[in-house]
């Protein structure tokens, strides 16, 4: 085995630290592609749980498995209970 050249070194590396927040997590179906999980994810799924995603955070992730799955992550905000 050789080694990779084009692995980052440490100086070129910078930490990011991503702000606390409350997250929610929604599994992909292999068989949906990404804009259409987001957009299924923030425009049905989050608000049924009466949750709205926190625009101010502005961080989403995609996270990958090994064998193909996909998990989606985005900060989120309790929507303000308006039935009174």
């Amino acid at each position: 085995m050789g080694i990779l050249s084009d692995i980052p070194h440490k100086s070129d590396m910078t930490a990011v630290i991503i702000p606390a927040a409350d997250f929610a997590i929604a599994d992909v179906p292999k068989s949906m592609d990404t804009i259409e999980a987001w957009t299924q994810f923030f425009e049905k799924e989050l608000p049924l749980l009466g949750y709205i995603p926190d625009a101010e955070h502005g961080r989403y992730f995609e996270f990958y498995g090994a064998s193909g799955e996909c998990k989606l992550w985005t900060p989120v905000i309790k929507m303000a209970d308006n039935s009174q």
